[in-house]
């Protein structure tokens, strides 16, 4: 039985699920604080911040895609640790409201550089899945199935 191989995303296509991904994640950050906080979500006036969260957010997804990227895996390993931060950064931030303690700087320079390290991370994933890919490629077509 012949399988056909599965269409894949085109680099447009790509392209606009980085922006869509940055846009999810930021929006669902900022609308979960203000729905557990009761704050006013005031885009009128933050919509220069969150567009900056979303690009930030979007940049190694963005990245990914201009490079061309298919594989799942950078993909999978960016969207965690993007999550991951994500969360922290809301639960600092439900843990932080109304006690006086202001702005978590920090953390927010984590936040500003984060994208270099999770495309690191992707671009690290890729490049072990490609070798481990590779490699059974070749143990394959040598007649042998793994290591000796």
């Amino acid at each position: 039985m012949v399988v056909a191989p599965q269409p894949r995303a085109s680099g447009p296509l790509r392209c606009f699920a980085a922006l869509a991904i940055g846009f999810v994640i930021v929006a669902g950050v900022n609308g979960t604080f203000s729905l557990l906080t009761g704050a006013d979500l005031n885009l009128s006036e933050e919509w220069g911040i969150f567009l900056f969260q979303t690009l930030v957010v979007a940049a190694p997804f963005g990245l990914f895609a201009l490079a061309g990227m298919r594989g799942r895996l950078p993909w999978i390993v960016a969207f965690a640790l993007t999550a991951t931060l994500w969360g922290i950064y809301l639960a600092v931030g439900l843990t932080a409201h109304g006690d006086g303690t202001g702005a978590n700087i920090g953390l927010g320079l984590l936040m500003v550089v984060s994208p270099a390290f999770i495309a690191a991370a992707g671009l690290l994933a890729a490049r072990l899945q490609g070798s481990l890919t590779r490699e059974r490629r070749l143990s394959t077509h040598c007649g042998h199935s793994g290591p000796p």
